[in-house]
């Protein structure tokens, strides 16, 4: 960032950085994945293709993906917290 200071001034590193947190809060709802198309296209990362690119995704899981209406509820701050039942003195 410093040559890019030197050279463009301090403008210029100001708006990369204002554009990478913009990009880094794009996001779907609970549940669903999120991409981030466009924060890898800034990073130059769409180039690579790794292991997370392949492994761990979520049609090859053995568990049931969460229900979307709990997600949703707990990101929202609506799910009900039940609490354990007390044990009854004898």
């Amino acid at each position: 960032m410093a040559m890019l200071k030197n050279v463009y001034g301090s403008g210029l590193p100001a708006r990369i950085q204002i554009e990478r947190q913009i990009l880094e809060r794009v996001g779907r709802l609970p549940g669903l994945p999120s991409s981030r198309i466009g924060l890898d296209s800034m990073s130059g990362a769409l180039d690579d293709f790794s292991f997370e690119d392949y492994l761990g995704l979520p049609g090859d899981s053995e568990v049931a993906p969460p229900d979307l209406h709990s997600l949703m509820e707990a990101h929202l701050g609506m799910a009900r917290v039940t609490k354990p039942a007390s044990r009854a003195f004898l």
